[in-house]
């Protein structure tokens, strides 16, 4: 089972939690289907959130994890047969469930003797937009080859945040410990992309980790 947490095509980089559509992401993951059910049974859940700015951090993040607690709950999924993924801001959002598992966010409304939710067992980060600020070297460096300009990200970031800034919506910001956080994970990105400093500083702090996180980086041709 995998759980999606997207709006985005996975070869463009945004969204920004305020546009995109989830059929877009549809002929890749059928794809994905056809490859994988001959050697395991594979279904796959989108989690088609609210959208900035009419909804508003953290939102998505009551959202996803409603969603997430369906699976496990409602359709009685086995974690340990669950993988997270999500791209871009997507991604982010991934991350922030993560992060809430394992301290409940205080404004994520909790219902009174609600048992505590158990991780996936993986998660696949494509192209995470992490760092909301944008300050690292590859977004003035990787403007020319990126889709979406680092402006256009900062006005998405204002739009979802409204300014606000907390370990789950800036989490390269603070000093996290992602050993009982991040499962075993696979992170993709591109190498010319405006987010890859902040990817690559991402994996960095997940060397933390006690198990296999893989970067994998593609370079556009020629």
């Amino acid at each position: 089972m995998v759980l999606h947490i997207d709006w985005y095509p996975p070869l463009t980089i945004g969204g920004g939690f305020a546009i995109g559509n989830v059929k877009m992401f549809f002929p890749t993951l059928l794809d994905l289907h056809e490859k994988v059910r001959s050697v395991s049974p594979l279904s796959i859940f989108f989690l088609k959130y609210s959208r900035a700015p009419t909804a508003k951090y953290p939102v998505q993040l009551q959202e996803a994890v409603s969603a997430y607690r369906y699976l496990i709950e409602t359709l009685q999924i086995d974690p340990s047969d669950i993988i997270l993924g999500g791209d871009s801001a997507g991604g982010h959002l991934a991350l922030q469930l993560l992060q809430h598992i394992q301290t409940p966010h205080p404004a994520v409304q909790q219902v009174p003797d609600q048992r505590a939710l158990p991780r996936p067992s993986k998660c696949i980060f494509i192209s995470p937009w992490l760092a909301l600020t944008q300050t690292a070297p590859s977004f003035v460096s990787n403007e020319i080859y990126d889709a979406i300009p680092p402006s256009l990200l900062r006005r998405w970031a204002a739009q979802w945040t409204d300014n606000r800034q907390d370990e789950w919506t800036h989490p390269l910001n603070y000093d996290t410990d992602w050993r009982d956080i991040v499962p075993p994970s696979l992170v993709i990105s591109g190498e010319q992309e405006v987010l890859i400093d902040d990817i690559k500083k991402f994996c960095s702090q997940l060397k933390q980790v006690p198990h296999v996180i893989t970067l994998l980086t593609f370079r556009a041709a020629a």
